[in-house]
């Protein structure tokens, strides 16, 4: 006994058993992805507030200043993952409502939808380590080494401030490099300037030049001893400008003028001691005083009293 079948009939079939197909392979794909992306929100949102507590600690003005700017930043950021909340969410009531209308393949699981108050703990039972519905086989996966071992989590930490660190010493070397560019050159415009001046007899000019020869041997002797425990390229670079002697008077003068103004301080704290030394009396010359006052008073009255 045979039978007969339509061909039109099959091939609308087939493709609306392809559609339901395709149409769950796309729901999961986007549900995956817009989880992927949440799941890398939240967890760049919690690292970024563990340093926010770690600063709170310690109290410093400059971390409290860091702290400040850590939080505006996630604040920021907040608004973008609650809206990939409600994508999702929408997403699961639409998958939700396929499997309720039977257009979904036999026995599929719609995923559950994400409490948007919840997702700040990330705790290892929040929904949003979970991919019921969304995987091609559901297995069953321990939570992640970041987030359940604080050995792990510390380590991330350490290895990114090394990251920024490591960037941090690049932008010094360049900039001690760009110092003594910047030394140098200064050194060699004023050094011909001054042999011009020189020339010309501007000594009003080549006095202002000396004073800049002097200011720039103070930059030298402090940047120079600044950097000395930093070992960058010193590979084509020119000389500082001046000279070892004129770098010793230089730190010589400069010791020699932090003594002054130390004894002047001393010597200031002296006086101040002394004079507040002075203004405290006796208590038997303020009782003098007194009684001179009560003398002078009465000896008024007893003129008046006569007549005076």
């Amino acid at each position: 006994m045979g039978f007969t079948v339509n061909s039109s009939e099959l091939t609308l079939t087939l493709l609306s058993v392809t559609n339901r197909d395709i149409t769950r392979k796309n729901g999961q794909s986007l549900h995956r992805a817009i989880k992927h992306r949440l799941r890398e929100k939240l967890r760049a949102r919690k690292f970024e507030l563990d340093r926010v507590e770690r600063t709170y600690r310690r109290k410093k003005k400059t971390e409290h200043k860091l702290k400040t700017h850590i939080e505006d930043a996630v604040a920021r950021r907040d608004p973008s993952i609650q809206t990939l909340v409600r994508q999702y969410n929408t997403l699961c009531k639409e998958m939700k409502k396929l499997v309720k209308e039977r257009k979904a393949p036999k026995n599929s699981i719609p995923p559950a939808p994400i409490d948007p108050k919840a997702i700040w703990g990330l705790d290892v039972d929040d929904e949003i380590w979970q991919d019921v519905g969304l995987d091609e086989e559901d297995d069953d996966t321990e939570p992640p080494l970041w987030l359940k071992d604080d050995t792990v989590r510390s380590g991330i930490r350490a290895m990114l401030e090394l990251d920024r660190c490591e960037e941090e010493e690049v932008r010094i070397f360049h900039e001690c490099r760009a110092l003594r560019y910047w030394l140098a050159e200064e050194w060699e415009v004023v050094a011909s300037a001054m042999a011009e001046a020189d020339d010309n007899d501007d000594f009003g000019l080549r006095h202002q030049l000396q004073l800049r020869r002097t200011e720039l041997c103070k930059l030298c002797a402090s940047w120079s001893t600044a950097i000395r425990g930093i070992p960058f390229k010193l590979e084509g670079l020119p000389p500082w400008g001046p000279s070892d002697d004129e770098l010793r008077a230089v730190r010589l003068d400069d010791k020699n003028a932090k003594t002054v103004a130390r004894d002047v301080d001393d010597d200031d704290d002296e006086e101040v001691e002394a004079d507040g030394e002075e203004e405290e009396l006796p208590i038997e010359d303020i009782e003098a005083f007194q009684r001179a006052e009560v003398y002078a008073q009465n000896t008024v009255d007893s003129y008046l009293d006569l007549g005076f």
